[in-house]
């Protein structure tokens, strides 16, 4: 049997890792669709600090286990060591099993201070009890979800994520029949622990059957002592991320008593947050970095940067512009004090997009604590900014005080990543080429005028005329980008090639 080059490798896992992205965008989009218009903004504010307090628990739990997972067990495998990288599952397993068991634990000791003396919305204390189980699966769900990637299966990632994002949304669909309105957030919280039960026995099931070497047991030395600092500095960065993207809901929570308020920014960041997604490959990238040879680090960090700031350079100013009739569209008329943090929010895309590329290739070179140190920085800075823009603007009004915590995400989040690219060149002296960023901003600015004309023209603006708007806004863009040589005939070529790989 013919074996694999790792271009080809490379290649198959992107267009799976893609695949897995939209499905999981798309699944997530009609997830939040379903429960924002059912709960209505105030239980879906609700229901979305729950979340956040398990996901910041959720993180203390994963410890940077994920992504060392990832390093560690792909290294020793493209070394051709199997034993090695099974002695390393075995202990990550273990420590992670540790961990989350903890954050479980801790979270159902917490509910009821969360709910009562921190938020002061004691209905949210059963919610939060039930989100104590979904912390313990979700974690176990990601560490094998992590560990497919490792083993190069990233397809069946991609046949769970159809499993997962099907299971969530049939499930929600039947409790909200079920039950009683006043049990809706919990309801929501069950639906997702029944989903993530689900998907974590198809990931187990698949590891088991397509890389049975990795469970073998394997008595060989690894080292812990470089492990666990590798990991705690992931830990660190991680757990800044989180707060990175939770302290801003959460700071809403505690000083804004009404909870649509807290429901409103989350439409608005969950619409930037998931066209970002969409259009970032962090964990495909993760193990094909680890390949990459240090002559050809940089050329392949341009590539990646340039074709991934030509979507989300675009989708950011297009959001902008266009997001009122997104928000209307997809949540409803209830939710459109949205959009003023939205205009915000938009450009976070291209921020988190080029972050992504910055950290992959950090972790993969063993720097994690290059961007930790700079990560706890951004975070302090966001939640400084956040409580003075929150506290500040509350004198005006509820919906100023959510928009504060837009500006205070949006400038911390860029200091975030020019740190990254000042230690990325300094370390591994990975150089942005300039036009690779000037010139899709610069058709994007265009794209914008245009737009802005054709909305004049058309004044009040319905379903047709705006799918027509973004059609233009995507042809002019395009035109504007192939005459600046923004894109070549050469880079079809490659998208072409790449589609009948």
């Amino acid at each position: 049997m013919k074996k694999e080059s790792i271009t080809d490798t490379v290649v198959k896992n992107t267009a799976y890792n893609l695949a897995a992205t939209i499905l999981n965008r798309i699944g997530t989009l009609v997830f939040t669709i379903v429960i924002a218009r059912i709960l209505l903004p105030e239980a879906f504010g609700l229901y979305n600090l729950t979340i956040s307090i398990a996901l910041i628990l959720l993180t203390v739990g994963e410890f940077g286990i994920n992504s060392s997972l990832i390093t560690y067990i792909s290294n020793n495998l493209a070394k051709n060591n199997p034993r090695k990288a099974a002695a390393y599952l075995y202990y990550l397993r273990k420590l992670k099993f540790l961990l989350i068991s903890s954050s479980s634990v801790l979270l159902i000791g917490l509910s009821y201070p969360i709910a009562n003396f921190v938020f002061h919305k004691p209905q949210i204390f059963l919610p939060l009890l039930i989100s104590s189980f979904y912390l313990f699966v979700i974690g176990l769900d990601s560490f094998y979800s992590a560990l497919l990637f490792a083993v190069d299966k990233v397809k069946y990632v991609c046949y769970k994520e159809i499993v997962y994002q099907l299971a969530r949304i049939g499930f929600v669909i039947v409790i909200f029949l079920l039950i009683a309105k006043t049990f809706y957030v919990s309801g929501v919280m069950l639906s997702l622990i029944l989903a993530s039960v689900i998907a974590l026995i198809f990931s187990i099931i698949w590891l088991k059957n397509k890389a049975p070497e990795i469970f073998e047991k394997s008595k060989i030395k690894i080292d812990k002592k470089g492990l666990l600092k590798f990991t705690g500095y992931l830990a660190i960065a991680n757990l800044s991320v989180i707060f990175f993207s939770y302290v801003d809901i959460i700071m809403i929570g505690i000083f804004i008593p009404d909870a649509s308020y807290a429901g409103f920014y989350r439409a608005a960041s969950s619409l930037a947050i998931s066209i970002a997604g969409l259009l970032s490959f962090a964990y495909v990238l993760l193990p094909a970095f680890s390949k990459v040879t240090k002559e050809r680090l940089d050329s392949s960090f341009n590539k990646v940067i340039k074709y991934t700031v030509v979507f989300s350079i675009p989708a950011s100013f297009g959001l902008a512009f266009l997001g009122n009739y997104f928000i209307r569209a997809i949540y409803g008329y209830e939710y459109l004090p949205a959009t003023l943090p939205l205009y915000f929010l938009s450009f976070v895309i291209i921020e988190t997009t080029m972050t992504a590329v910055y950290s992959s290739i950090l972790t993969s070179k063993g720097k994690p604590a290059l961007f930790a140190k700079i990560l706890i920085y951004a975070t302090l800075i966001n939640i400084v900014l956040n409580f003075i823009l929150i506290l500040s603007l509350l004198r005006i009004s509820n919906l100023w005080a959510i928009t504060g915590a837009a500006i205070a995400t949006f400038l911390s989040r860029y200091f975030y990543l020019f740190g990254l690219a000042r230690v990325s060149k300094k370390s591994l002296g990975l150089k942005l080429e300039r036009p690779n960023i000037l010139k899709p901003l610069t058709a994007s600015l265009v794209m914008t005028f245009v737009l802005i004309g054709f909305k004049l023209i058309v004044k009040d603006m319905n379903l047709i005329s705006g799918i027509i708007g973004v059609l233009i806004g995507i042809i002019v863009y395009f035109a504007v980008l192939f005459l600046i040589k923004g894109i070549s005939r050469e880079d079809f070529k490659l998208v072409n090639s790449l589609l009948k790989r």
